[in-house]
């Protein structure tokens, strides 16, 4: 049965990425999606170990949660993977894949790239400090982001039976799932017997 597991970027914030590879790497996890801030904390995390911390006081000089390494890996791996018809997932898997960076064995994103398990990112353009880098195009990340949607959308589509677990996102996840669901059943897919857990205490 389906096990698709949904995260926000507090997932990756709090360490818990290791722990997600290693669920991947035991095939118990069929599937991913994740939010655009979870996929450049998982980023910074192959990059350089950790997950950056905002300052205040960048508030001050425009230089809030954006990091040049990050933001310029990410749109070029989008861009690049856009003229392909790749997800964003599937980018920045490949990207990921052919570096040399230290901690790749702690990137869900690499881990999933590197197991087959299908992974997409539902970016929040003007949340997410990816998009506001210079080497960001919105009819990539546009384009990317649609097949992204597609990928979720038939994975719940064969979702039956299963189990979807929604972690430490109370807004974009829900009502990206939601609408995938929606999307499958419109296209005549039956989806039953979908057990559901939403584990955040905004929600």
């Amino acid at each position: 049965h389906a096990v698709i597991l949904s995260c926000g970027g507090h997932v990756f914030d709090s360490g818990l990425g290791p722990m997600i590879c290693r669920l991947i790497e035991q095939r118990i996890i069929t599937g991913m999606a994740l939010t655009g801030a979870a996929m450049e904390q998982d980023v910074e995390i192959a990059l350089s170990g950790t997950t950056v911390t905002a300052r205040e006081s960048e508030l001050t000089n425009g230089s809030y949660c954006i990091t040049e390494e990050t933001g310029c890996l990410i749109n070029d791996a989008i861009n690049f993977g856009a003229l392909e018809n790749w997800n964003i997932g599937k980018s920045i898997g490949e990207r990921l894949q052919h570096s040399e960076f230290e901690h790749l064995d702690h990137s869900v994103i690499a881990t999933a790239c590197r197991y087959g398990v299908p992974l997409s990112v539902h970016p929040a353009i003007g949340a997410d400090a990816f998009a506001l880098h210079p080497a960001a195009h919105g009819e990539s990340l546009g384009a990317a982001s649609m097949v992204d949607f597609r990928l979720l959308a038939g994975m719940m589509a064969q979702s039956s039976h299963g189990v979807v677990i929604n972690i430490a996102s109370s807004v974009v996840m829900p009502r990206v799932l939601l609408q995938a669901v929606d999307a499958a059943r419109n296209l005549g897919k039956t989806i039953e017997g979908l057990t559901s857990a939403v584990i955040d205490p905004a929600a």
